[in-house]
Protein backbone atom coordinates (compact mmCIF):
# COMPACT_ATOMS: atom_id res chain seq x y z
CA UNK A 1 0.00 0.00 0.00
CA UNK A 2 2.68 2.24 0.94
CA UNK A 3 4.49 2.00 -2.40
CA UNK A 4 1.16 2.33 -4.25
CA UNK A 5 0.71 5.96 -2.50
CA UNK A 6 4.48 7.07 -3.08
CA UNK A 7 3.64 6.10 -7.12
CA UNK A 8 0.53 8.31 -6.52
CA UNK A 9 1.99 11.13 -5.25
CA UNK A 10 4.97 10.96 -7.51
CA UNK A 11 2.21 10.79 -10.47
CA UNK A 12 0.45 13.90 -9.18
CA UNK A 13 3.28 15.94 -8.49
CA UNK A 14 2.74 17.69 -12.04
CA UNK A 15 -1.21 18.73 -11.20
CA UNK A 16 0.26 19.89 -8.07
CA UNK A 17 3.07 22.60 -9.86
CA UNK A 18 0.24 23.45 -11.89
CA UNK A 19 -2.04 24.03 -8.76
CA UNK A 20 0.42 26.25 -7.06
CA UNK A 21 1.19 28.13 -10.20
CA UNK A 22 -2.44 28.82 -10.60
CA UNK A 23 -2.06 29.64 -6.82
CA UNK A 24 0.53 32.13 -6.91
CA UNK A 25 -0.91 33.82 -10.37
CA UNK A 26 -4.47 34.56 -9.11
CA UNK A 27 -2.75 35.65 -5.64
CA UNK A 28 -0.44 38.34 -7.78
CA UNK A 29 -3.63 38.81 -9.72
CA UNK A 30 -6.18 39.64 -6.21
CA UNK A 31 -3.21 41.77 -4.99
CA UNK A 32 -3.00 44.14 -7.88
CA UNK A 33 -6.99 44.39 -8.13
CA UNK A 34 -6.87 45.14 -4.22
CA UNK A 35 -4.56 48.15 -5.01
CA UNK A 36 -6.71 49.48 -7.80
CA UNK A 37 -9.62 49.73 -5.80
CA UNK A 38 -8.10 51.15 -2.56
CA UNK A 39 -6.44 53.69 -5.34
CA UNK A 40 -9.62 54.25 -6.99
CA UNK A 41 -12.34 54.13 -4.34
CA UNK A 42 -10.28 54.52 -0.86
CA UNK A 43 -11.80 52.56 2.16
CA UNK A 44 -10.57 52.57 5.59
CA UNK A 45 -10.55 49.00 5.24
CA UNK A 46 -8.66 46.10 3.18
CA UNK A 47 -9.16 42.37 2.57
CA UNK A 48 -6.84 39.82 1.70
CA UNK A 49 -8.46 39.70 -1.70
CA UNK A 50 -5.01 37.86 -2.80
CA UNK A 51 -5.10 35.45 -0.84
CA UNK A 52 -8.71 34.78 -1.57
CA UNK A 53 -8.27 35.09 -5.15
CA UNK A 54 -5.67 32.29 -4.57
CA UNK A 55 -7.81 29.87 -2.98
CA UNK A 56 -10.31 30.20 -5.62
CA UNK A 57 -7.38 29.45 -7.97
CA UNK A 58 -6.37 26.38 -6.31
CA UNK A 59 -9.47 25.21 -5.88
CA UNK A 60 -10.50 25.48 -9.22
CA UNK A 61 -7.43 23.40 -10.56
CA UNK A 62 -7.65 20.55 -8.22
CA UNK A 63 -11.19 20.44 -8.56
CA UNK A 64 -10.96 19.95 -12.61
CA UNK A 65 -8.37 17.79 -12.18
CA UNK A 66 -9.58 15.71 -9.75
CA UNK A 67 -12.57 14.70 -11.30
CA UNK A 68 -11.52 14.30 -14.58
CA UNK A 69 -8.16 13.26 -13.71
CA UNK A 70 -9.78 9.93 -11.35
CA UNK A 71 -11.40 8.21 -14.78
CA UNK A 72 -8.05 8.23 -16.13
CA UNK A 73 -5.67 7.05 -13.34
CA UNK A 74 -8.24 4.46 -12.84
CA UNK A 75 -8.12 3.02 -15.92
CA UNK A 76 -4.64 3.06 -16.30
CA UNK A 77 -3.61 1.96 -13.33
CA UNK A 78 -6.26 -1.02 -12.60
CA UNK A 79 -5.63 -2.40 -16.52
CA UNK A 80 -1.70 -2.67 -15.37
CA UNK A 81 -2.48 -4.58 -12.63
CA UNK A 82 -3.71 -2.16 -9.54
CA UNK A 83 -6.54 -3.10 -7.59
CA UNK A 84 -9.53 -1.02 -7.05
CA UNK A 85 -9.19 -0.71 -3.20
CA UNK A 86 -5.52 0.24 -3.23
CA UNK A 87 -6.32 2.66 -5.85
CA UNK A 88 -8.84 4.29 -4.48
CA UNK A 89 -7.45 5.07 -1.10
CA UNK A 90 -4.13 6.09 -2.55
CA UNK A 91 -5.75 8.26 -4.95
CA UNK A 92 -7.12 9.96 -1.80
CA UNK A 93 -3.97 10.25 0.18
CA UNK A 94 -2.19 11.91 -2.54
CA UNK A 95 -4.51 14.31 -3.02
CA UNK A 96 -4.85 15.36 1.15
CA UNK A 97 -0.90 15.87 0.33
CA UNK A 98 -1.65 18.11 -2.18
CA UNK A 99 -4.29 19.80 -0.49
CA UNK A 100 -1.90 20.42 2.12
CA UNK A 101 0.50 21.88 0.22
CA UNK A 102 -1.62 24.28 -1.30
CA UNK A 103 -2.61 25.38 2.39
CA UNK A 104 0.61 25.71 3.47
CA UNK A 105 1.18 28.27 0.56
CA UNK A 106 -1.84 30.11 1.58
CA UNK A 107 -0.60 30.87 4.91
CA UNK A 108 2.68 31.72 3.27
CA UNK A 109 0.88 33.76 0.81
CA UNK A 110 -1.74 35.36 3.46
CA UNK A 111 1.38 36.66 5.44
CA UNK A 112 3.24 37.87 2.46
CA UNK A 113 -0.25 39.88 1.60
CA UNK A 114 -0.03 41.44 4.99
CA UNK A 115 3.65 42.55 4.93
CA UNK A 116 2.52 44.47 1.34
CA UNK A 117 -0.02 45.90 2.57
CA UNK A 118 1.57 47.07 5.48
CA UNK A 119 4.45 48.41 3.24
CA UNK A 120 2.37 50.14 0.95
CA UNK A 121 -0.11 52.04 3.41
CA UNK A 122 2.21 52.71 6.35
CA UNK A 123 1.29 55.18 8.87
CA UNK A 124 -2.63 55.09 6.98
CA UNK A 125 -5.51 54.07 9.66
CA UNK A 126 -6.41 51.65 7.02
CA UNK A 127 -6.74 47.97 8.29
CA UNK A 128 -7.63 44.61 7.58
CA UNK A 129 -11.93 44.26 7.36
CA UNK A 130 -11.78 40.73 8.91
CA UNK A 131 -8.88 38.28 9.55
CA UNK A 132 -9.00 35.49 7.15
CA UNK A 133 -5.79 34.42 8.57
CA UNK A 134 -7.49 33.20 11.30
CA UNK A 135 -10.85 31.40 9.29
CA UNK A 136 -7.82 29.41 7.52
CA UNK A 137 -6.02 28.24 10.68
CA UNK A 138 -9.47 27.47 12.15
CA UNK A 139 -10.80 25.45 8.88
CA UNK A 140 -8.14 24.76 7.03
CA UNK A 141 -7.16 21.27 8.47
CA UNK A 142 -10.54 20.00 7.98
CA UNK A 143 -10.74 21.12 4.69
CA UNK A 144 -7.45 19.40 3.42
CA UNK A 145 -9.29 16.02 4.54
CA UNK A 146 -12.94 16.65 3.39
CA UNK A 147 -12.82 18.45 -0.07
CA UNK A 148 -10.14 15.26 -1.57
CA UNK A 149 -12.69 13.04 -0.58
CA UNK A 150 -15.60 14.82 -2.17
CA UNK A 151 -13.52 15.61 -5.51
CA UNK A 152 -13.06 12.03 -5.51
CA UNK A 153 -16.68 11.04 -5.27
CA UNK A 154 -17.88 13.17 -7.61
CA UNK A 155 -14.94 12.12 -10.15
CA UNK A 156 -16.53 8.47 -9.54
CA UNK A 157 -19.56 9.55 -10.11
CA UNK A 158 -18.57 10.79 -13.35
CA UNK A 159 -16.82 7.65 -14.31
CA UNK A 160 -19.63 5.96 -13.78
CA UNK A 161 -22.21 7.82 -14.71
CA UNK A 162 -20.30 9.75 -17.27
CA UNK A 163 -22.73 12.59 -19.03
CA UNK A 164 -25.90 11.67 -16.57
CA UNK A 165 -23.53 12.72 -13.29
CA UNK A 166 -21.82 15.79 -15.56
CA UNK A 167 -25.36 17.34 -15.92
CA UNK A 168 -26.21 16.72 -12.00
CA UNK A 169 -22.96 18.26 -10.74
CA UNK A 170 -23.22 20.94 -13.03
CA UNK A 171 -27.24 22.12 -12.22
CA UNK A 172 -26.45 21.38 -8.39
CA UNK A 173 -22.98 23.76 -8.68
CA UNK A 174 -25.13 26.71 -10.74
CA UNK A 175 -27.39 26.45 -7.64
CA UNK A 176 -24.74 27.06 -5.50
CA UNK A 177 -23.11 29.79 -6.97
CA UNK A 178 -26.27 31.46 -8.07
CA UNK A 179 -28.94 30.26 -5.55
CA UNK A 180 -26.83 30.76 -2.19
CA UNK A 181 -25.48 34.60 -2.72
CA UNK A 182 -29.05 35.62 -3.69
CA UNK A 183 -30.65 33.34 -0.56
CA UNK A 184 -28.41 34.97 1.79
CA UNK A 185 -29.39 38.56 0.33
CA UNK A 186 -32.65 37.84 1.07
CA UNK A 187 -31.97 36.40 4.65
CA UNK A 188 -30.49 40.44 5.36
CA UNK A 189 -32.86 42.41 2.99
CA UNK A 190 -36.48 40.43 2.94
CA UNK A 191 -36.60 38.01 5.90
CA UNK A 192 -40.28 38.14 5.58
CA UNK A 193 -40.13 36.08 1.85
CA UNK A 194 -39.59 32.88 1.15
CA UNK A 195 -36.18 33.31 -0.04
CA UNK A 196 -35.23 35.11 3.70
CA UNK A 197 -36.48 32.15 5.39
CA UNK A 198 -34.48 29.80 3.17
CA UNK A 199 -32.01 32.25 3.55
CA UNK A 200 -32.15 32.24 7.49
CA UNK A 201 -32.40 28.51 7.41
CA UNK A 202 -29.34 27.89 5.00
CA UNK A 203 -27.33 30.87 7.23
CA UNK A 204 -28.15 28.68 11.09
CA UNK A 205 -26.98 25.28 9.07
CA UNK A 206 -23.64 26.77 7.87
CA UNK A 207 -23.02 27.99 11.54
CA UNK A 208 -23.44 25.22 13.15
CA UNK A 209 -21.64 23.01 10.04
CA UNK A 210 -17.97 25.23 10.13
CA UNK A 211 -18.48 25.84 14.24
CA UNK A 212 -16.92 23.97 16.68
CA UNK A 213 -18.49 20.63 15.29
CA UNK A 214 -16.62 20.93 11.56
CA UNK A 215 -13.43 18.76 12.58
CA UNK A 216 -15.85 15.77 13.52
CA UNK A 217 -18.24 16.46 10.87
CA UNK A 218 -15.54 16.90 8.20
CA UNK A 219 -13.88 13.56 8.86
CA UNK A 220 -17.54 11.81 9.18
CA UNK A 221 -18.54 13.46 5.51
CA UNK A 222 -15.00 12.56 4.35
CA UNK A 223 -15.66 8.92 5.73
CA UNK A 224 -19.15 8.75 4.08
CA UNK A 225 -17.86 10.06 0.81
CA UNK A 226 -15.05 7.78 0.73
CA UNK A 227 -17.33 4.53 1.57
CA UNK A 228 -19.95 5.77 -1.15
CA UNK A 229 -16.91 6.09 -3.59
CA UNK A 230 -15.73 2.22 -2.72
CA UNK A 231 -19.07 1.27 -3.67
CA UNK A 232 -19.47 2.38 -6.41
CA UNK A 233 -15.86 1.86 -7.88
CA UNK A 234 -15.84 -1.72 -6.49
CA UNK A 235 -17.62 -2.89 -9.62
CA UNK A 236 -16.30 -0.50 -12.44
CA UNK A 237 -15.13 -2.14 -15.62
CA UNK A 238 -12.04 -0.83 -16.61
CA UNK A 239 -12.47 0.98 -20.37
CA UNK A 240 -10.24 1.18 -23.08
Amino acid sequence: MLQTIKKQICLQKSDWLLGTGCELGMWLMGIAFMLVMQRSDPEDTYVLLGTIFAIIGSAGVATFIMLYGLGINFNTQISLGNRRTPFLISYYIAWVAGFFVYFGILLLVSQGEHAVYASIWAGTAIKEEFDLTRVLLQLGIPVCFVLPALGTFCGVLLLRYKRKAFWVLWVLWMLGVFGIPNLMDAADNAVQSTAGKLGLVLRSVAQFIFGREFPALAVVAAILLLTASWLLLRHQQVEN
